[in-house]
């Protein structure tokens, strides 16, 4: 009797299904952490981050000491600026230079339909008070010109590390690495002083994977920071700049 040969699965869809799986998982997680009292979302484990700079430095890669945010002038005299690599709906990105370190410069667009203005200075408003190792760090901005600077992740969004070569050939525990740096930075998010911040522009799943970064070493952070409404302690519903749709709408909006 010949014994009939099973078709194995390729290393790309053995990735896909162990995705599936802590996607799962992180979804549990994060209910939990919704329906969770006051109380118990206090116990919860705090970020394990301490702030190495003031609010108005920065240190990137290869840097020994912090060094103040930089404004025009500087910006203008001492950053060399390349191609673009990306563009959205409110903004367009470019590579740079700032003494041989690479650098991310973003430039507001004009729009009729966005206040590309008031996306700009939240934007830079949210990156001073919320710096951390859970957000993008902030190096510098004008706002004459409305650009700003922020630290070059080479991996760039979540959206794009999961469809790389590099997540879908990583193991199991890298995965799960990957998705307990993720619910560290919502728990972040959820967990300010004055209540909680939502991400409005993660209202579906490629949204929210595009508003994150991957880093060097593997941490999830968010990058996109122009919308964040704040959900006070006392359940008062939030309002996002733009009309939102889509699978992951949270239960605050209006």
């Amino acid at each position: 009797i010949k014994k009939k040969k099973h078709k194995s699965r390729s290393k790309k869809e053995d990735a896909n299904l162990y995705f599936i799986i802590l996607l799962a998982a992180v979804f549990v997680l994060v209910v939990l952490i919704f329906r969770s009292t006051p109380s118990e979302v206090a116990n919860l484990p705090k970020p394990d981050f301490r702030p190495s700079c003031a609010k108005n430095e920065f240190r990137i890669i290869n840097m020994t000491s912090c060094h103040e945010i930089l404004y025009c002038d500087a910006i203008f005299h001492n950053v060399e600026k390349g191609s673009y690599f990306n563009k959205g709906k409110t903004k367009k990105m470019q590579y740079g230079v700032w003494e041989g370190r690479r650098v991310a410069v973003a430039h507001s667009i004009t729009s009729k339909v966005i206040n590309t203005k008031a996306d700009f200075n939240e934007h830079v408003t949210n990156l001073f008070r919320l710096q951390s190792p859970f957000v993008t760090q902030l190096i510098g901005f004008c706002n004459v010109s409305r650009i700003f600077f922020t630290e070059y992740h080479k991996r760039g969004s979540l959206d794009t590390y999961l469809n790389s070569n590099e997540h879908i050939t990583s193991d199991a525990t890298e995965r799960l690495r990957l998705a307990v740096s993720y619910l560290k930075t919502l728990n972040f998010l959820h967990n300010q002083t004055e209540g909680s911040l939502v991400v409005c522009d993660s209202n579906d799943l490629k949204g929210a994977l595009q508003n994150y970064l991957v880093t060097s070493d593997r941490r999830v952070i968010l990058n996109d920071m122009d919308d964040l409404p704040l959900v006070n302690r006392y359940g008062k519903l939030i309002q996002c700049k733009h009309q939102v749709n889509g699978d992951f709408m949270f239960k605050q909006s209006r």
